[in-house]
């Protein structure tokens, strides 16, 4: 397992999916991210490696899904287990050399898995995965999502870690107004892609659905190095964007720099002995 994974979920109104989910956790409860972060990988890792004839599983074949209350609602967020392997392992594919590709895999099963994802896209145009996962460092455009008041702590054993639960048209709001700062001021820069693939992946879900910010695995590990960071964070990505749609580039940057500064400085603990 990956213990310092942080995850961004989509939580979609029960009742607009094609068929029922397996909840993992119900009553607005919050589950235990380290048992449901090794399950995932475990189901990530087996369905990238089954046999590619296989569907990706949907609603309609019982999957498991966070759930969550909200308003008198139910709202789930399925797992998608069999896509994000499939993502998974053509992510690792476009990284490595075919010769480390060739070491951990077989060419049949890369082969198979590419041309079942390929089929399930085809079958499945809009749709995309409910989860995306970050390892130590979080993309900076994820922490533009939320707001400080949207946070919740919440226990993992004896730790303590945080989420935070964003309406979708908030998160889409504060995407978008980040992405048309960026495309004036930066139009070739990597954090305006950054944006737009956030931005379209958000668009894919309904409307009245949420948006979780889990700091899962992350959270114990900002608990000991400064707990008020991930505030922090927000606060000056948010000011960040303010500046620039101000037309105060200079300001903009140098807060965008701090933050990626900080968490790129918690990211060289992966690499610690």
């Amino acid at each position: 397992m990956l213990p310092y994974a942080a995850y961004l979920r989509v939580y979609e109104p029960a009742e607009v999916l094609a068929g029922g989910v397996a909840p993992v956790a119900s009553g607005g409860s919050v589950p235990d991210p380290c048992e449901l972060t090794r399950a995932e990988q475990l189901r990530s890792l087996h369905a990238a490696v089954r046999a590619p004839a296989l569907a990706a599983p949907g609603p309609a074949h019982g999957e498991a899904a966070f759930e969550l209350e909200r308003e008198g609602r139910v709202f789930v967020a399925p797992t998608d287990e069999q896509l994000r392997g499939w993502l998974s392992l053509a992510r690792l594919v476009g990284t490595l050399p075919p010769a480390a590709v060739r070491a951990l895999t077989s060419i049949a099963v890369v082969d198979g898995a590419d041309a079942a994802l390929r089929s399930w896209r085809r079958d499945h145009p809009d749709s995309a995965e409910h989860v995306r996962e970050a390892t130590w460092r979080l993309p900076m455009p994820w922490l533009l999502v939320p707001a400080p008041a949207e946070r919740e702590n919440y226990d993992l054993g004896e730790r303590t870690s945080l989420r935070y639960l964003t309406p979708m048209v908030q998160a889409r709001r504060r995407v978008a107004r980040a992405h048309a700062a960026a495309r004036r001021h930066f139009p070739d820069s990597e954090e305006l892609l950054e944006l737009t693939d956030l931005g379209r992946w958000l668009e894919t879900f309904h409307a009245h659905g949420w948006v979780e910010l889990d700091l899962a695995g992350l959270g114990p590990v900002l608990h000991e190095v400064d707990r008020a960071e991930p505030d922090r964070s927000l606060v000056e990505l948010a000011s960040a964007v303010r500046a620039l749609r101000a037309g105060r580039v200079d300001e903009s940057v140098s807060r965008y720099q701090r933050v990626a500064g900080w968490w790129g400085g918690l990211a060289l603990r992966e690499h610690a002995n």
